[in-house]
């Protein structure tokens, strides 16, 4: 039941810890107060590893296994192909385990949330909703990355038939992405590559965390078949 209590909690909780966590990273914060970056890494590592030591295995290696995944495709997403930048601009140490939290919330979420029998639902609303807010994106804003991530995302969650976790992890990497930019942490160019017109933040960059969650389930079950990682 105390196990139980503590998922819901994580699961849950992500917008308004995240609020209030990435207040202290602001421009904002910064500039009447005091520059609360090393603050913040203190504090997201400890959350992190909260979250991770009521985590089930699965989970734990996916946390895990997305903290490495994360340091690689932050090098690659802003310090190579310049995508965005953050505040200061140097990546802040608590990036990777951001990513990981986000991960496990829509998993624990999704995990307390099961038994009411949610998919239907999901199945439902779902499709609508994202479907409406990447098509404003693109028809009235001129969003073109949405376009084409959109494109991979319906693909995606429709292969995955609406997995309410994925679901869970699209809408809080929108949670966490409006935070961010709203605060001033990180800016997304308004060109991806250079020449594809986009939003900061891309209405549809949760296909990125979908991707690299599709990714590292896949490399996890490699490990576990080579019995590398325990099943």
């Amino acid at each position: 039941m105390k196990a139980l209590k503590t998922r819901t909690f994580f699961g849950f909780a992500f917008p308004i810890m995240l609020s209030i966590f990435l207040y202290w990273d602001s421009d904002y914060f910064a500039t009447h107060y005091f520059n609360g970056r090393l603050m913040l890494n203190v504090i997201i590592v400890s959350y992190f590893l909260l979250m991770l030591a009521a985590a089930d295995l699965k989970l734990k290696k996916l946390m895990i296994g997305m903290v490495l995944l994360s340091i690689f495709g932050e090098q690659l997403f802003c310090n190579w192909l310049n995508m965005y930048d953050y505040r200061d601009n140097a990546i802040p140490f608590y990036v990777p385990f951001g990513h990981a939290i986000v991960l496990g919330s829509a998993y624990m979420l999704h995990e307390v949330t099961n038994k009411y029998n949610t998919k239907k639902k999901i199945e439902k609303i779902a499709p609508f909703f994202f479907g409406l807010i990447f098509s404003v994106a693109i028809l009235f804003f001129k969003d073109y990355l949405t376009l084409i991530l959109g494109i991979l995302f319906f693909h995606s969650l429709i292969r995955k038939k609406w997995n309410p976790f994925y679901c869970y992890l699209a809408l809080y990497v929108l949670t966490i992405e409006y935070i961010g930019t709203y605060f001033g942490i990180w800016t997304w160019k308004l060109k991806a590559f250079g020449y594809i017109p986009t939003l900061s933040p891309p209405v549809a960059i949760a296909y990125a965390y979908i991707g690299a969650t599709s990714l590292l389930t896949r490399i996890l079950k490699f490990l576990e078949r080579r019995k590398l990682l325990p099943a």
